[in-house]
């Protein structure tokens, strides 16, 4: 499966690139967010985890643009399909405060 990945880091310029995810593995969002880190840093340390990472599946309808988030845990091959159109970014920091305060 091919995914059109725009990747927006924090404090750092977007990379968008095209990603092969291997279908018979059936990796879970989680692990291709490791694949990217592999190659695209997202990690920063102590500061920036993978864990505060939003993956996102970008939609168009009628109506406009929207996005639904993937759940880390989820396999890629249940919420996603070939030459969808895929955010990660990071959590904002209304975001991060939320998740520390829960």
């Amino acid at each position: 499966m091919r995914l059109r990945l725009l990747i927006k880091r924090h404090e750092l310029p977007d990379t968008a690139l095209l990603w092969a995810v291997d279908e018979v593995q059936n990796p879970t969002i989680s692990q291709v967010l490791d694949q990217i880190n592999e190659v695209i840093p997202l990690e920063s340390g102590a500061e920036w985890g993978l864990e505060e990472y939003v993956v996102e599946l970008k939609t168009t309808t009628t109506t406009g643009t929207g996005s639904f988030e993937c759940l880390h845990y989820m396999p890629v091959k249940a919420v996603l399909k070939e030459e969808d159109e895929v955010v990660v970014r990071p959590l904002s920091g209304r975001e991060r405060k939320q998740g520390r305060d829960a």
